[in-house]
């Protein structure tokens, strides 16, 4: 997932929180090393995946990050408005809950298909990426491609109508 203002070390943070609860060995494999090169210390990590850290607005953050993946309905006005008081804003608020969904999505996908750090090598050959598909996929290579998940909307791209039986079925006669 692109980040357009969430430091790349928090980002990791919260995904060591958030995979430390859903159980996927090769995304925290994954964003062990991935937080290592953001430069997390050993003790960084330890914590994160505790669900917490040492600085008090990261902790913050990290908590509800992992009480969106364990209890969504939990969250209240109280707990954004202390998101808020601790200086973050609507918008990174909102890119955690980005960050805990691709970590569902990645982890629960890992597990369903038991790629386990063992399998490493055939784990690293995926890759998420954020943006408009179209342009996405210009830039990738033919053929690299097995699995598109998108989230619409395509507003005026498609016509989700009764002529349509479905994307990509074409028209119905």
């Amino acid at each position: 997932m692109k980040r357009v203002k969430l430091p790349r070390a928090l980002s990791e943070k919260v995904s060591l929180a958030v995979q430390e609860r859903i159980g996927c060995g090769t995304c925290m494999q994954a964003h062990v090393e991935a937080g290592r090169a953001a430069g997390l210390g050993e003790a960084d990590i330890a914590l994160a995946r505790q669900g917490t850290s040492t600085d008090a607005r990261e902790a913050a953050l990290i908590a509800v990050a992992v009480r969106v993946l364990a209890e969504p309905s939990s969250i209240t006005d109280a707990d954004v408005a202390d998101l808020r008081a601790h200086g973050w804003s609507d918008r990174i608020i909102a890119e955690i809950i980005g960050v805990v969904t691709l970590n569902l999505l990645t982890g629960a996908f890992n597990l369903l298909a038991d790629l386990q750090p063992a399998n490493w090598a055939v784990a690293r050959c995926m890759a998420i990426y954020q943006g408009d598909a179209r342009q996405m996929l210009a830039e990738m290579p033919a053929g690299s491609v097995d699995c598109i998940v998108t989230s619409p909307p395509y507003w005026g791209l498609r016509h989700y109508c009764r002529t349509y039986r479905s994307i990509g079925a074409g028209m119905v006669q």
